[in-house]
C-alpha cells in the first residue's frame, strides 16, 4: 500500500462554501450509500461520528455544512480526522488549523457570508 497524504480544502465555488478532505486515496464503501462514516475531534472536545458525502471518485469527502465548518475552522488549533481507506483498516488524520481565522474572511467575503463573533478578520493577500 502506498502512503497518502489528505488535505483539509475549504473553498467558495460558485458562491457556495464546500469544505472537504482530499483524501489522496479512496475511502471505504459503504452499504447503498454515497456517505462515508468519518470521526470528527475539534481540539479536546468529545469525538462525534457523522456521515460526509463522498465525491465520484471516493477520494474526496465532503462536510454536511461547508460555512458552519469553516466557521467552527477558524475558533479551533487543531482537527482530528478519522475515516476508513478501501479495504484498509480505520485511520486518524490531525490538521493543525491554527490560523484559518485570518484567512476564513476571504472565503467569507468571496461566498458572501458573515464571519461568526470573535473571529479575526482576513488580511489582505498580495501576489507578485
Amino acid at each position: 500500500m502506498a502512503r497518502a497524504r489528505p488535505a483539509l480544502v475549504v473553498r467558495c465555488l460558485y458562491r457556495a462554501t464546500e469544505a472537504f478532505v482530499a483524501l489522496d486515496t479512496s475511502a471505504g464503501f459503504e452499504a447503498e450509500s454515497d456517505r462515508r462514516t468519518i470521526r470528527l475531534q475539534w481540539d479536546d472536545d468529545p469525538l462525534m461520528v457523522e456521515q460526509w458525502e463522498s465525491s465520484e471518485s471516493g477520494q474526496e469527502l465532503f462536510a454536511p455544512g461547508g460555512v458552519a465548518f469553516a466557521q467552527q475552522l477558524a475558533h479551533v488549533n487543531r482537527l482530528r480526522f478519522g475515516f476508513t481507506p478501501f479495504n484498509a483498516q480505520p485511520v486518524t488524520v490531525e490538521f493543525a488549523v491554527q490560523g484559518f481565522d485570518q484567512l476564513a474572511g476571504l472565503v467569507a467575503s468571496t461566498c458572501g457570508w458573515r464571519l461568526a463573533e470573535g473571529t479575526a478578520p482576513a488580511r489582505s493577500v498580495r501576489l507578485n
